[in-house]
């Protein structure tokens, strides 16, 4: 009976051992398609990794281009802004320089102008006093000949009357 039963644990612990083997190497196989699928993973996504910082760079690259063009095209735009900015105060120191001397011109000729306002008033004045002389001159004539026509006229009817 004990040999019987012996027997029937051997062969029961035969059969655990068997089905241990058949677990592990199930579990073996696994671990391997695991650690396979792991490493296909990890493959791709170094491999994502790479392509990434590959793309990194080249905007990097990129964005450098950019910064220098950009530099390159504010520092010309900042010369040429110079250059106009350095051309219009010529340009307003000329025509400044012009006004001053427009206004010179103005002055001298306004100060001309006064003069020969001044040279007319007293011309007018000179002919308006000559004017004045004549007329009184006229006023005394016109009287003197009127005494001699009065005279005459006397005379003629004292004439007349002799």
């Amino acid at each position: 009976e004990k040999n019987s039963e012996c027997e029937t644990l051997k062969v029961r612990i035969e059969e655990r051992e068997k089905e241990i083997a058949v677990l592990r190497e199930e579990k073996e196989k696994e671990i391997a398609v695991l650690k396979e699928e792991r490493e296909k993973v990890i493959a791709e996504k170094n491999s994502e990794c790479e392509t990434l910082k590959v793309r990194i760079e080249e905007r990097e690259k990129e964005i450098a281009v950019l910064r220098e063009e950009k530099e390159k095209e504010i520092a010309v735009l900042k010369e040429e802004r110079e250059k106009v900015i350095a051309e219009k105060n010529s340009e307003c120191e000329v025509l400044r320089v012009g006004v001053e001397e427009r206004e010179k011109e103005i002055a001298v000729l306004e100060e001309e102008r006064e003069k020969e306002i001044s040279e007319k008033n007293s011309e007018c004045e000179i002919l308006r006093a000559s004017v004045e002389e004549r007329e009184k001159e006229i006023v005394v004539l016109k009287e003197e000949r009127e005494k001699e026509i009065a005279e005459k006229d006397s005379e003629c009817e004292a004439l007349r009357v002799n």
